[in-house]
C-alpha cells in the first residue's frame, strides 16, 4: 500500500487534510465531486472513470496493466493522489491490495454526468440588474481591492480607500503577518514581508487557508466552508446571484471574499446580489495551474537601477521593501538595489533568492524575451550580500570524546555519518561533533556499544578465570595422581615384603600410612573433576560446593600443620607404622625441607586461588547480576526534606568513560 503524506499545497490539498467523515460528507455534494475530479491528475482521471461502474474491487496488479511501461512514477502519483483524497479506498488482502472507489463518491458522480449539475442558485434575469460590470471593470475590481488588502498589511495609511475589512480579514493580519508592542504601531513580521513578494495565485491560498483554519474559532465547520468556496468556483464570471439564496454563514463569508476581489457585491432597490470574479472561478484549480504569465512591469539593469513602469502604490510599496525609490512618476517608478536596502530586507526576514524570483516574475515583456531577464552581476550581487549577514552558521550541535577504544569511536562516526548528522571528527584525539537532532539516537548507539564492550570485557575475564581455575585444578590433579601412584608403588613394596606372612599379621600390620596417602590423592583428583565441572559451567551451586569443599580442606591441611609446628610430641599421636614407609617419608622430607616447604606452600595458595577464582565466576554468574538498568534522565522522586534543591538531569546516558562532556557547540 503506498504511504501516503498529505502537505497543503493548495485548495485540493486542504481538502484532503479533511477528516473522512466530512470528506464523505462533502461527495454528496456532485459539484465538488467534478471539482475533485477536475483537479487529478490525468492517469487519476482515467482511473476513476474507467472504474466508475465498477462496484467491485480491483487489484492494483490490474491497475498497473492499464499504465504503459514507462508510466510507472506517474501510477504512484496518482494512487497516492486518489488516496489522499479518498476517492480511492485500500482494501488489504494477505495476497494483494486492492482499490475501490469511495461510494458516496461514486454515486454523486454517476448522477452528475446523468442529469447534469444543477447550481443551488440561478443567475438574477437581466430586467431585475441596471447594469453588470464588463469583464474588463471585474478584473480592475479585483485587482483593486486585492491592492487594497495589501496595501493594508503594509500600512493601513496608504490604502486608497479606509479600512473596512471585517474582524475575520483582520484576525488573518494579526495572526502571522503582523506583530504589535505595546504603545507601539504594527509591523510586518517575516512571514508578512515574503508573503508580499509571492505571485497573487500563492498569496490568495495563503489567505483562504487562514481563513478557513479561523472559521472554526467562529464555530464554523471547515467542511462547509470548503464546500462553499467550492460551488462558487462553479459559478459563472460575469454573472449576478441573489445574496437571499445564501445561508447566514454564506452570506458572512461572501462579504469577506469581497474584500480580497473575489465576488463584487452590488444592491439593487429590493435585492442584493453577488458577482464572482475569476478569482474565485479559479479556487478548485491548482495553483501551478493557474499561475500564467502575467503582464511585468519591472527592468533591471547592469548598474542596479531599476525601472518600474506602474502606477500601483502596491507595486511602488513593494519595491520599497528591498530598494531605494528615488524618483515616483505618473506611469514610472525608478528605484536602485542598494547595499543598505538590501541589509534592510534581509533583516525583516526577506531572503535573496526571493527577490531574484520576485524581479524574474515580474519582468517587463521586452526584458523578459531574453535570458537571463536580470543581470547575472545583479543577482550573483544580491546574494553574495546576504552572505555577508551568515558568515558564521550557529547550529546546535553535542561534543564526545575519551572514546575507550578505535573501534568504538569509528562505528560512532560511522552512524552519526549515516543519519547525516556528523558535523566535525578528529580520528585522532578520537573527539566528534554532532548535530542535536541526532544525540538521542547517538545515546543509544554508544549505550548499545558500551553495553556490548562490558559484555566482552567481562565474558574474556570469565573465559580468563575458567582457564587460570581449571590450570590451578590441573596441578592440584597432577599432584594427585603422583600421590596415587606413589601409594600404590608403596603398597606393591608392602605386599612383596609381606609375603611371607599369614592374613592375621597382614591385619595386624595394616599399612595406614599407605592408604592414608592413596585417600588423600583420590581426594584431590576428585576435588579436581569438581573444580573443573565447576569452572567449566560457572553455575552458582557448583561453584558453591567447589568453594564449601576446598575450604573444608585447607581447614583441615591447616589444622594438621599447625598440631605439626606447635606439638613437638605429634608423632606419639599417630600409631606405629609397621611397613616402615612413614619414617622413610618423614626423613625424605627432613632431608629436602626447603623444597617442600615451597611445595606445601603452592598447594595451599593454589587452593586459595582456587576458592578465589570460584567467588569471582560465581559473582559473574547471570543469576547474581541485577537485571535493573537505571539510565533515565529524571529527577528522583524522593529527596531530602532539608537540602531540596532541584536536580539537573544528567546530559548523557550514565558516565560511560566516553561521551561524558557534552555540550552545544557552535560550527561554522
Amino acid at each position: 500500500m503506498p504511504q501516503v503524506k498529505i502537505i497543503a499545497k493548495n485548495f485540493m490539498d486542504m481538502v484532503a487534510s479533511l477528516p473522512a467523515i466530512k470528506l464523505d460528507m462533502l461527495y454528496r455534494n456532485q459539484f465538488i465531486c467534478e471539482a475533485i475530479l477536475r483537479s487529478l491528475p490525468p492517469l487519476a482521471k482515467k482511473y476513476v472513470l474507467q472504474m466508475l461502474y465498477i462496484d467491485d474491487p480491483i487489484t492494483s496488479k490490474s491497475l498497473q496493466e492499464w499504465v504503459i511501461a514507462d508510466g510507472s512514477s506517474k501510477h504512484k502519483v496518482s494512487i497516492d493522489r486518489l488516496i489522499q483524497l479518498r476517492v480511492f479506498e485500500v482494501i488489504d488482502r494477505k495476497k494483494e491490495t486492492t482499490y475501490k472507489l469511495n461510494p458516496t463518491f461514486q454515486t454523486s458522480l454517476r448522477k452528475h454526468l446523468i442529469y447534469g449539475g444543477i447550481l443551488p442558485r440561478e443567475p438574477m434575469p437581466p430586467n431585475v440588474i441596471a447594469r453588470l460590470p464588463t469583464s474588463e471593470e471585474l478584473d480592475a475590481y479585483a485587482l483593486e481591492q486585492w491592492e487594497c488588502f495589501l496595501l493594508q498589511l503594509i500600512s493601513s495609511g496608504q490604502a486608497e480607500k479606509s479600512s473596512s475589512f471585517s474582524s475575520s480579514m483582520m484576525r488573518i493580519f494579526q495572526r502571522g503577518f503582523l506583530r504589535q508592542r505595546e504603545k507601539e504601531a504594527p509591523r510586518l513580521t517575516e512571514s508578512g514581508f515574503q508573503f508580499l513578494l509571492m505571485d497573487t495565485s500563492a498569496q490568495l491560498w495563503y489567505v483562504i487557508r487562514e481563513y478557513i483554519s479561523n472559521s472554526e474559532e467562529q464555530g464554523v465547520d471547515q467542511a462547509d466552508l470548503i464546500a462553499f468556496l467550492l460551488e462558487l468556483s462553479f459559478h459563472t464570471t460575469g454573472e449576478a446571484y441573489n445574496l437571499d439564496t445564501l445561508t447566514d454563514y454564506q452570506t458572512a463569508m461572501i462579504k469577506d471574499l469581497a474584500d480580497l476581489g473575489l465576488v463584487k457585491l452590488q444592491k439593487g432597490r429590493k435585492e442584493s446580489w453577488f458577482i464572482p470574479t475569476k478569482l474565485a472561478t479559479n479556487l478548485s484549480v491548482s495553483l501551478a495551474d493557474t499561475t500564467s504569465r502575467k503582464q511585468g512591469f519591472v527592468v533591471v539593469e547592469t548598474n542596479f537601477r531599476m525601472y518600474a513602469y506602474s502606477s500601483s502604490k502596491l507595486h511602488c510599496e513593494i519595491l520599497r521593501l528591498f530598494s531605494r525609490v528615488e524618483y515616483q512618476l505618473p506611469n514610472l517608478i525608478v528605484a536602485a538595489i542598494t547595499k543598505e536596502s538590501l541589509y534592510n530586507a534581509f533583516e525583516n526576514g526577506i531572503t535573496a533568492d526571493q527577490i531574484v524570483t520576485f524581479l524574474q516574475q515580474n519582468a517587463h515583456p521586452r526584458v523578459a524575451e531574453k535570458v537571463p531577464s536580470v543581470p547575472e552581476n545583479v543577482t550573483d550581487q544580491i546574494r553574495l550580500w546576504e552572505t555577508d549577514l551568515h558568515r558564521v552558521e550557529m547550529t546546535p550541535a553535542h561534543h564526545y570524546d575519551e572514546f575507550p577504544s578505535r573501534d568504538v569511536f569509528e562505528a560512532a562516526s560511522d552512524f552519526a555519518r549515516m543519519h547525516s548528522g556528523l558535523l566535525w571528527e578528529d580520528a585522532n584525539k578520537m573527539r566528534m561533533v554532532v548535530r542535536a537532532e541526532i544525540h538521542m539516537l547517538m545515546r543509544e548507539h554508544l549505550r548499545s556499544q558500551n553495553k556490548a564492550l562490558e559484555f566482552t570485557m567481562a565474558s574474556m575475564l570469565k573465559s580468563c578465570m575458567q582457564s587460570t581455575l581449571k590450570a590451578v585444578n590441573l596441578i592440584m590433579a597432577m599432584v594427585g595422581i603422583a600421590m596415587i601412584l606413589y601409594g600404590f608403588w608403596m603398597l606393591r613394596v608392602w605386599q612383596r615384603d609381606m609375603a611371607g606372612s599369614s592374613f592375621e599379621d597382614l591385619d595386624s600390620t595394616a599399612p595406614w600410612f599407605i592408604f592414608t596417602f592413596l585417600g588423600t590423592g583420590v581426594t584431590l583428583c576428585l576435588l579436581t573433576c569438581l573444580g573443573h565441572i565447576a569452572a567449566d559451567s560457572a553455575h552458582v551451586s557448583c561453584l558453591f560446593c567447589y568453594m564449601v569443599i576446598i575450604s573444608v580442606v585447607l581447614l583441615i591441611e591447616t589444622g594438621i600443620a599447625a598440631d605439626i609446628l606447635l606439638n613437638s610430641e605429634w608423632e606419639k599421636d599417630i600409631p606405629e607404622d609397621p611397613t616402615g614407609r612413614f619414617h622413610d617419608f618423614k626423613q625424605f622430607v627432613e632431608s629436602n625441607i626447603d623444597i617442600f616447604k615451597w611445595i606445601f606452600l603452592t598447594i595451599f595458595l593454589g587452593q586459595g586461588l582456587s576458592i578465589l577464582f570460584a567467588m569471582a565466576l560465581r559473582a559473574f554468574s547471570p543469576n547474581q547480576r541485577s537485571n535493573y538498568d537505571s539510565d533515565e534522565e529524571f529527577a528522583q522522586a524522593r529527596v531530602s526534606l532539608i537540602s531540596n534543591h532541584a536536580q539537573q538531569p544528567a546530559y548523557v546516558i550514565e558516565e560511560p568513560p566516553f561521551a561524558n562532556r557534552n555540550e552545544t557547540w557552535n560550527t561554522k
